[in-house]
């Protein structure tokens, strides 16, 4: 009969106090810890395990571990295109290097944040942004004459650009008698990182010393292409 009662009263308390705290007497959660936790044996799980997380107020949730990492780069900038066709693109230049006849038509492959349009990138976040460009012409432009890629930096009004990067060089091919011929390469590349504020936008222009003069782009992927990361 004792037995009985001792479980009856234990089974009651069990409803009553449904909620335990520790170090605190105004529990909050079925188990409420103000302090911290250690947890002295641990389980290895597969990657696909759910795990643990606390919102602002420190309540614990499990979440499925592949939404955790889905969720962590939602939102986060990756940005890569090349030129629309696997042919050739001519390009005829006019005026300075900020002259919209230079701006190379990039379109996107892939635009995870939705941040490139009409080849002009605009950054959603303030942060670090690493910005990789390649160019390859069709073959060489008259000797003495530039040949290149610059990045440009605008505000957010789209009304102001500043050079931030650029790689240009005289396009030769140099021969030397009686069978060696020496060719400067068509390729120009750049990478750089570059701080971003909300809103300020990036485009790659084509940089060439003659004006009017039409400059035949390799428009296949691997030849010419960019991409746009933002790192911090």
């Amino acid at each position: 009969m004792r037995k009985i009662a001792t479980l009856i009263v234990l089974l009651t308390c069990s409803q009553v106090f449904s909620q335990v705290g520790i170090g605190t007497i105004t529990p909050s959660e079925t188990l409420d810890i103000n302090g911290s936790l250690r947890v002295r044996t641990r389980t290895t799980g597969a990657v696909t395990d759910s795990v643990l997380v606390a919102n602002t107020t420190g309540v614990v949730k499990r979440v499925n571990a592949r939404d955790l990492v889905n969720n962590t780069f939602s939102g986060r900038t990756l940005v890569k295109g090349s030129l629309s066709t696997g042919g050739l693109i001519s390009l005829t230049l006019l005026g300075d290097i900020f002259n919209t006849t230079r701006l190379i038509p990039f379109t996107e492959e892939f635009d995870l944040g939705n941040e490139f349009n009409s080849s002009i990138f605009t950054a959603n976040e303030a942060g670090y942004y690493d910005i990789g460009v390649q160019l390859k012409n069709e073959n060489f432009v008259t000797v003495d004459t530039d040949f290149g890629v610059v990045i440009l930096k605008g505000n957010v009004a789209g009304t102001s650009y500043t050079e931030i990067a650029r790689n240009s060089s005289v396009n030769a091919t140099i021969s030397i008698p009686p069978l060696t011929t020496l060719a400067i390469t068509p390729y120009r590349q750049i990478n750089t990182v570059v701080y971003l504020n909300a809103g300020e936008k990036i485009k790659f222009h084509l940089v060439a010393g003659l004006l009017g003069l039409s400059i035949n782009l390799v428009g296949k992927n691997t030849e010419s292409f960019f991409s746009i990361q933002r790192i911090r």
